[in-house]
Formats: structure tokens, C-alpha cells, sequence
């Protein structure tokens, strides 16, 4: 089926690209940064994702590309966290991670996250 759930991790086939859509209701003007958890055993294939390409969508589905997040080739055992911050407050009422094909026989998926920005009317200083 391509589909495991555990207590805290969830996992999907990884031998094609995987898309999660995150519903966050309503439009929400000021989010910070993306990310995404995902846990590597080599021992037992168990990889990161080539990458993870997130795009925001507005309420007519219209999608703007935010960015792709690379894994490192040097990695061990363990939890690892893909962040993509921006430099300004973007909006979206959708946020959606594709996680790109490997060699893996699954990917382990922790959490997707969309964080708003905790003083969103801070100036930022050079």
C-alpha cells in the first residue's frame, strides 16, 4: 500500500515523489519558515529524501514556488529536520511538501510544520 503509521512517525513508499498538503483553514499572512522532520537508519535503507519542494497555495489553489530543501550526503543515524525560513512573512492557506524519490524502501516522515512569526511587526535590524 505505500503507507506505514507508527506512534510517531509516518511512513511512505519513496519510490515515486510524495505530496502532503497542509490545510491551514484560512488564509494565513504571516508565516515564517517550513519544515520537515524525517528520521535515516541506513542499516535498514531507510534515507533522507533526495529534497523536499514547498509551495504556497492561496484559496483558489493559485501556487507560488517557495523553495526546494537539499539533503546532506554526510549523514548518520537519526532525526533530521529540513527548515526553509524566509526572509519576509509570506501568506498561503495551503502549504504543500513534495518529498523527491530515492533509493529508500520508505521514507519516515515525523512532521510537516508551517510556523507564523512570532512579532510579525518587528523591523528587522541590518
Amino acid at each position: 500500500s505505500g503507507y506505514f503509521e507508527g506512534e510517531t512517525w509516518v511512513g511512505f513508499a519513496s519510490d515515486k515523489d510524495s505530496t502532503v498538503v497542509i490545510d491551514l483553514g484560512k488564509t494565513v499572512d504571516d508565516i515564517s519558515s517550513v519544515e520537515a522532520s524525517f528520521y535515516t537508519n541506513t542499516a535498514v535503507k531507510l534515507f533522507l529524501p533526495v529534497a523536499v519542494k514547498v509551495a504556497a497555495l492561496d484559496e483558489n489553489k493559485n501556487r507560488t514556488e517557495l523553495g526546494i530543501l537539499y539533503a546532506s550526503t554526510v549523514i548518520s543515524n537519526g532525526n533530521y529536520c529540513f527548515v526553509l525560513p524566509f526572509v519576509k512573512t509570506i501568506s498561503a492557506r495551503y502549504v504543500e511538501f513534495t518529498v523527491i524519490a530515492t533509493e529508500s524502501s520508505m521514507f519516515l516522515v515525523e512532521e510537516f510544520a508551517v510556523a507564523q512569526a512570532i512579532c510579525p511587526n518587528l523591523k528587522r535590524l541590518a
